[in-house]
């Protein structure tokens, strides 16, 4: 998976912002009340490690290809993060892959 600009993944997105596709590889915090969640992603760009993401990820699931528009912060106690405005489930592009994704 790789960073991509210039395509929003939701009609109410911001034109402009960065995309990322990134599976979803942990669940570090969520809120169910406000849908606030803090993730761990892995993309191809990063090579074996983990991205951190932070924002609006209510219903997204462990394993799941995403695509993430927001925008790139850096927080001295945090690092550097993905803040996300909004994301799409990515379904698998074959059949092949769409039997592995629901065997999860």
């Amino acid at each position: 998976m790789v960073a991509v600009t210039g395509q929003s993944p939701s009609p109410d997105a911001p034109v402009g912002l960065p995309v990322l596709e990134a599976v979803l590889e942990r669940i570090t915090y969520a809120s169910e009340d406000t849908g606030y969640t803090i993730a761990r992603v892995a993309t191809g760009r990063a090579g074996p490690d983990l991205l951190t993401v932070a924002g609006p990820l209510l219903g997204a699931q462990a394993g799941e290809s995403l695509r993430l528009t927001g925008r790139w912060s850096s927080r001295p106690t945090y690092g550097r993060q993905f803040r996300v405005h909004s994301y799409t489930t990515v379904l698998p592009p074959s059949r092949a892959s769409a039997v592995t994704w629901v065997q999860g």
